[in-house]
């Protein structure tokens, strides 16, 4: 497991807490934890339709302690999931782990002239393979630490894209950009959902 802290809290009155993890499209597991003080306090998993996970369904995993409850999610439905811990009293912190096999990366990265068009290409991957993503968003992000400008890349042979539909979105950037330290980062997002994948240059 790689899991982050996403919440470390105190509960009590068996007020309930709540905690949101936002899944994207294509993710293979979501892997919950959490470590609890008292271990009467208990906690709940809620899909983005409000489904309770439960151990008897096939795709999940539930294991419990006196202190701590694991949430294993295969495939889970992207969109809004929800962990909901609710105890007497005592501390609570809750991690997780989101497995998504989607990585965005440059095809090159091109020097950023002051004058001259700049071609930002990038491309999908799952295992090293391209993906053609048709409802997927993807942007580019150019800051020199003050100020930032925002492109959407297309594979529709548009804007600088060379061939359409070959798995490489590509913007052709006209603008000028002061001489300096220049980093640009790709944000891969969908329609409908909060949850971004980003590579930085």
């Amino acid at each position: 497991y790689d899991l982050k802290e996403i919440m470390n809290i105190e509960v009590g009155n068996n007020i309930p807490k709540l905690q949101q993890i936002e899944i994207s499209p294509y993710s293979e597991k979501l892997s919950l934890m959490m470590v609890k003080e008292d271990f009467d306090t208990t906690a709940s998993l809620f899909s983005p339709s409000g489904t309770k996970a439960l151990s008897e369904m096939s795709n999940v995993t539930i294991f419990q302690t006196n202190h701590v409850i694991l949430f294993n999610i295969e495939n889970p439905s992207p969109g809004t999931w929800s962990i909901q811990a609710q105890g007497a009293k005592g501390e609570i912190i809750i991690y997780s782990e989101i497995i998504n096999p989607l990585e965005i990366k440059f095809v090159d990265v091109p020097p950023f002239s002051i004058s001259d068009p700049v071609l930002i290409e990038a491309i999908v991957n799952i295992n090293n393979s391209p993906q053609i993503l048709s409802d997927a968003i993807i942007e580019a992000t150019v800051t020199n630490g003050i100020s930032v400008k925002t492109y959407k890349l297309n594979d529709s042979g548009q804007s600088g894209d060379k061939k359409s539909d070959d798995g490489i979105y590509s913007f052709e950037i006209v603008d000028t950009f002061a001489q300096g330290n220049n980093s640009v980062n790709l944000v891969l997002s969908w329609p409908g959902f909060s949850s971004e994948i980003t590579s930085n240059s």
